[in-house]
Formats: structure tokens, C-alpha cells, sequence
């Protein structure tokens, strides 16, 4: 991210080769979010955590699937 967000976005997606659609492309997109909402001082540091768990630990996945009953 020293060299700015655009240009890690573009190098990602050019000479590591994944593509913005892909899982590496997209967790590539979300680390220079964190990057800028921290630089930025729109997330504090002491937030970094939560924001990682709530951001990427559990993006769109069901916490808790529904149980399948014994008998299905």
C-alpha cells in the first residue's frame, strides 16, 4: 500500500495474475480497504480486529447452519 491503492490493485491483478473476481482478487481488494479506512483514520486501530472478523472471517458465510434433523 505504499505505493497507493490503485496501482496495488493493478499489480495483483496483472503480475500476480488474480483476477478481481477471484477469491486472492478479492481479499487482495479488501486489504487495501483496511489499509485505507486505517490510514485514512476512519477505522482505529484498536478496531482492526473486529473489522478483519466481521469483514472477512464471516463475509457471507451462515454462522450457524440450520441442523439437519437425525431422521433426514
Amino acid at each position: 500500500m505504499r505505493i497507493g491503492g490503485r496501482l496495488s490493485q493493478w499489480l495483483t491483478a496483472h503480475v500476480l495474475r488474480d483476477a478481481p473476481e477471484t477469491p486472492d482478487g478479492r481479499l487482495s481488494a479488501e486489504a487495501v480497504e483496511f489499509v485505507r479506512l486505517v490510514r485514512g483514520g476512519e477505522l482505529a486501530q484498536a478496531d482492526a480486529a473486529d473489522w478483519v472478523r466481521r469483514s472477512l472471517c464471516g463475509a457471507g458465510a451462515d454462522p450457524f447452519p440450520a441442523a439437519v434433523a437425525a431422521d433426514d
